[in-house]
């Protein structure tokens, strides 16, 4: 198992028995050094995921299962509810906490480097409308360790080392940009998913509701949810 912190990882290896390697932070999970060190030592073993439940916990299991994937790496991702990490999940429950989490990581499904990519977008929790993708764009500042507000009077303002500064460099669009162009990316890959032998109804129920996003995403320099 790969957990965000060492305390998760004392609780993989001693609650659950699993081997574990614990990675210090969310950021460190897109370093090239700790991606080829993990996958190093995992050799031929299955990658279980568990980052921390919120924003900065799900981009940490994404860009990591990417990676992983990448290097033809079997990997699992467990998806923990906002707010929990594994620890809080061992603390609600100690006695029951082993059988749940054997159960949770084998019903987990094995992740492709598409599924890779629609776990940066989890429609549970964000809509595939306006408030959806506004929703996204803030958690995926919070997650790079920014924030966002906005004012009618002024514009746009991040949070910058506790501070809040106006963005006079129109980063928010920047990344709004990068949302839109995300959407691209799913609408397109569900559409070829949709079209293989084999596709479900689910996979083809996900592409009907992406074409229709998609074409309410103005792209440009200033891409916006209309």
């Amino acid at each position: 198992m790969i957990t965000e912190g060492p305390g998760d990882a004392l609780t993989s290896a001693i609650a659950i028995g699993f081997d574990t390697f614990g990675i210090r932070g969310a950021g460190l999970a897109a370093n090239p050094a700790v991606i080829t060190e993990v996958a190093d030592m995992l050799g031929d073993r299955e990658a279980v995921i568990a980052g921390d439940g919120g924003p900065a916990g799900r981009r940490f299991a994404v860009m990591l299962a990417d990676a992983l994937v990448a290097l033809e790496k079997t990997v699992r991702v467990l998806d923990l509810p906002d707010g929990m990490d594994l620890t809080d999940w061992r603390a609600q429950d100690p006695a029951k906490f082993q059988r749940a989490a054997l159960r949770a990581i084998a019903e987990a499904p094995a992740v492709k480097s598409r599924a890779a990519a629609l776990l940066a977008w989890d429609e549970e929790r964000y809509s595939l409308t306006d408030l959806g993708g506004a929703r996204y764009l803030r958690d995926y500042m919070e997650s790079i360790g920014s924030g966002v507000r906005y004012s009618e009077e002024t514009g746009f303002y991040l949070l910058d080392e506790g501070v809040w500064r106006e963005d006079d460099r129109q980063a928010v669009r920047t990344h709004a940009q990068a949302v839109a162009d995300l959407v691209k990316d799913l609408a397109k890959d569900a559409s070829e998913l949709a079209q293989l032998d084999g596709a479900t109804k689910d996979d083809k129920a996900r592409a009907a509701r992406l074409r229709p996003a998609t074409a309410a995403i103005t792209t440009g320099p200033t891409a916006s949810y209309r």
